[in-house]
């Protein structure tokens, strides 16, 4: 097949994928380990339309290839057909980079890579050409992320989301991984504040659970002020490590304490160091 008539699909198939394959990115294992579809990766279902009820598919956002390292979105990929240049879809790739908070965005024609490593604010980008042959690893690209954040210990990171109820959604993961690279920075307070509706007990119990994996070695006091009760059934349920008290307090057996506070629409998490 003469490449100048590829689709899009065949350009996939036949030179950006084999590319990815060949730095080792594994979109199965990706999926399996972060319940993520990263392929073809659908982050917002669309508006509805208030009149009736439908959803506007024109307004859905569905990245190529949405690059995840323990389970942190690293870049967005857009693919093109052969017969546009590299930097075709470079633009797409940034926006949905932009929403997914990932500081790289990829896009690839099939005869190479334009690579744009955005600024913290997002407004900003240097940009990068590379061969087709010369894709960043996993590895690779998640040590860029790290020095992009400042980090110089990920052990939070390291830790996974529980997927055994549902899996976050994209806004829910950015706040996830907010607050916890704010915690491995050494940051004390961390304020979210989310509207009505965003699964704020979700990413409460999700914070809460990897700071449990990492057993607390590092945080004393994790608190949160939330809406509703659900939180509480939550935690009770499925940490099974930690004991029902009055006043709304779970104390673990760990050497820590965790309250949760309930308060209207917010929810705060609070702690200390261990001395």
């Amino acid at each position: 097949m003469d490449n100048v008539i590829l689709s899009e699909e065949d350009t996939k198939k036949r030179y950006i994928e084999p590319a990815l394959s060949k730095a080792k990115w594994d979109f199965e294992s990706i999926k399996m380990e972060y319940g993520v579809k990263a392929k073809d990766y659908e982050f917002s279902e669309g508006k509805i339309d208030i009149k009736t009820g439908k959803r506007d598919k024109s307004t859905i956002k569905k990245a190529d290839y949405v690059l995840f390292h323990n389970g942190i979105a690293l870049a967005v990929l857009e693919a093109k057909a052969y017969k546009y240049e590299d930097s075709e879809g470079i633009e797409q790739a940034r926006d949905y980079a932009k929403a997914l908070k990932a500081p790289f965005a990829f896009s690839s024609s099939g005869k190479g890579f334009v690579k744009y490593t955005l600024t913290k604010d997002f407004k900003g980008v240097e940009k990068e050409n590379l061969p087709l042959n010369a894709f960043p690893s996993p590895r690779e690209l998640y040590e860029a992320y790290k020095k992009w954040q400042n980090l110089t210990n990920d052990n939070l990171l390291q830790t996974h989301c529980d997927l055994s109820q549902t899996t976050p959604r994209y806004y829910q993961n950015n706040a996830i991984n907010a607050a916890l690279i704010a915690a491995q920075k050494g940051q004390n307070r961390i304020l979210l504040v989310l509207a009505t509706g965003t699964g704020k007990t979700l990413i409460a119990y999700q914070i809460a659970h990897r700071l449990f994996i990492f057993k607390f070695k590092s945080y004393r006091l994790f608190g949160t002020l939330i809406k509703g009760k659900n939180f509480m059934r939550i935690c009770k349920n499925i940490l099974c490590i930690i004991k029902w008290h009055n006043m709304m307090k779970f104390e673990a057996l760990f050497p820590c304490n965790i309250v949760f506070f309930k308060y209207k629409y917010f929810f705060m998490v609070q702690y200390a160091k261990i001395a």
